[in-house]
């Protein structure tokens, strides 16, 4: 899903590799949430392209103001729409597949407990814990003290015992996504429409290895680098193209603003349009 900016796209629950986008059709709402249509009345639903469509948003704060009647068990403190999504994805990516939310992790330096968003378990392959990172992890203006992006993953393996996955805010949640953590042939989507946080903005030095690091575990680098997550319908997905494309164009944005910092090929950030 995206973050932050305006809404842009149709995100589609059973075609999610070939649908990017900030909205979420009605019928495929009430099954993320597993409830009925009628709790959903009273949302602001519009019309995009001619189908009753949300903004993921919306959503958001709706669920977080209780507002959906059954989505949120009484004994869930708090829950955000990303969960509910990642969940239903995973499902289809793989049906028999065990999900398990808010895992309890010892971090051996802290000797504290931490909290992974997810552990995923797939018949025939090694249990995986998967965090989500929003810009937050990325960019300083998001938050004071900011820790290298890697370092809960590298503490909390030792603890687990298991793989920790970062999935970066630039990956689409999509079943090829999901079924790339564990098929070496297939590849993830990484796309953004709508962001408003840029590689640009990182701070922490090596940005750029970082990246690809991260990215690579997910198959999703392209073969010209990173500029396709920019692109409208690129690679075969329905998708539009990120504004900051034009913006740059007209001089508005500086081109920068996509490159990280220990880039060695700044064109391998771009994309077409602004190499």
């Amino acid at each position: 899903m995206g973050t932050l900016g305006k809404p842009q796209g149709i995100f589609r629950l059973d075609d999610s590799d070939h649908w990017v986008g900030s909205y979420i059709l009605r019928t495929d709402l009430a099954k993320i949430l597993g409830v009925e249509d009628s709790a959903l009345e009273g949302l602001g639903f519009t019309n995009v392209a001619g189908e009753e469509v949300i903004d993921e948003n919306v959503v958001h704060k709706a669920l977080g103001r209780g507002e959906i009647p059954g989505a949120v068990p009484p004994e869930w403190r708090k829950v955000s729409l990303n969960e509910f999504v990642v969940t239903a994805v995973a499902q289809r990516a793989f049906p028999s597949c065990e999900i398990q939310r808010q895992v309890r992790v010892r971090n051996p330096r802290t000797r504290r407990p931490n909290t992974v968003d997810f552990q995923l378990d797939v018949a025939g392959h090694p249990s995986v814990l998967i965090e989500f990172d929003g810009p937050s992890h990325f960019i300083p203006r998001y938050r004071g003290d900011l820790p290298h992006p890697l370092q809960r993953k590298e503490e909390l393996e030792q603890s687990a015992g298991v793989e920790l996955i970062v999935w970066p805010y630039w990956m689409h949640v999509c079943t090829a996504s999901f079924r790339a953590l564990f098929e070496p042939e297939t590849r993830g989507v990484a796309a953004l429409w709508s962001t408003n946080a840029h590689f640009g903005d990182f701070t922490t030095p090596g940005a750029a290895a970082i990246i690809e690091t991260i990215t690579e575990r997910f198959n999703a680098v392209g073969e010209d680098g990173y500029g396709y997550l920019y692109e409208a319908d690129s690679h075969g997905v329905h998708k539009p193209a990120h504004p900051i494309v034009q913006q740059i164009r007209d001089g508005r944005v500086a081109r920068d603003r996509l490159i990280p910092n220990g880039a060695q090929d700044p064109a391998r950030w771009l994309p077409t349009a602004l190499r």
